[in-house]
């Protein structure tokens, strides 16, 4: 991919790590410098500390908007998690983390093509990127290539909202500068189960707020209070009186139940 006519790596990156740090200006750098064509582009560095869902959701809404063939670092430190580094495939974009689980979360239903163990040892992180990068370029990457499989570990999480008895539980990832609160609700979804019902948004010591089925746009909208972003999640305003409130990135759970008789 670099050489001539070729393009040149696509290289994403999410984190914990915050927008201003000198860790990941220092990967970037010495990444930069073993690939100098490639493009370094940011996600998101504000990730809760250890909060693997989070983490699947925000990059789960992005990277298929990336070509095919692109490379995505999401890194969550933690002093206690196990010093290793893995890549997957998931498709047709490889994606570098340090858990199977997170692997597991972004596809879903699906399954990663495959998961391979770049290095036990998460001080080699640069070194083992930029090896890895080299092996897709050359396409020697995969099973049988130089690097061993992962071992695979049962996740018991899931994206998807909990359902018992016309409630849903669901939860909050995101709430953005407009104050617009991002779940896991997903547009199919709503609309098998929602649709021309009017339902009530709880937030858990906050209040109710109520809807009807002609308030819920289906596609991004925002200036409307309830819309479906690009890749199909719920998106809510919250209210006016909850948007300056001192414990607003507290809000995490909502439930949305449907009236009845509606």
């Amino acid at each position: 991919m670099t050489q001539s006519g070729h393009q040149p790596t696509i290289i994403t990156w999410t984190s914990n790590l915050g927008n201003q740090n000198i860790q990941l200006a220092i990967w970037k750098a010495r990444i930069l410098k073993s690939l100098p064509t490639a493009i370094q582009e940011d996600i998101y560095h504000n990730l809760n500390d250890g909060d693997l869902m989070q983490a699947a959701y925000i990059f789960q809404n992005v990277f298929t908007n990336f070509p095919e063939g692109s490379c995505h670092i999401i890194w969550l430190e933690d002093a206690n998690r196990e010093p290793a580094i893995l890549m997957g495939k998931f498709l047709s974009h490889y994606i570098i983390c340090q858990d199977s689980g997170l692997l597991d979360l972004i596809s879903g239903d699906q399954k990663p093509d495959f998961i391979l163990k770049l290095s036990e040892d998460s001080n080699m992180f640069t070194d083992s990127v930029t090896r890895a990068i080299h092996a897709i370029e050359r396409n020697e990457w995969g099973v049988g290539s130089e690097f061993p499989q992962a071992d695979e570990r049962e996740v018991k999480l899931a994206l998807k909202p909990l359902f018992a008895q016309e409630r849903f539980s669901c939860r909050i990832f995101f709430i953005d500068k407009f104050y617009h609160a991002w779940t896991n609700l997903h547009r199919d979804f709503f609309f098998k189960h929602f649709i021309d019902k009017q339902i009530e948004i709880f937030i858990p010591q906050k209040e109710s707020i109520m809807a009807g089925p002609s308030e819920f746009k289906s596609k991004s909208d925002l200036n409307s209070k309830y819309f479906f972003n690009d890749s199909g999640y719920l998106c809510f305003l919250l209210p006016e009186k909850m948007r300056h409130s001192d414990d607003i990135s507290q809000i995490s759970h909502i439930s949305i139940t449907v009236q009845q008789g509606s």
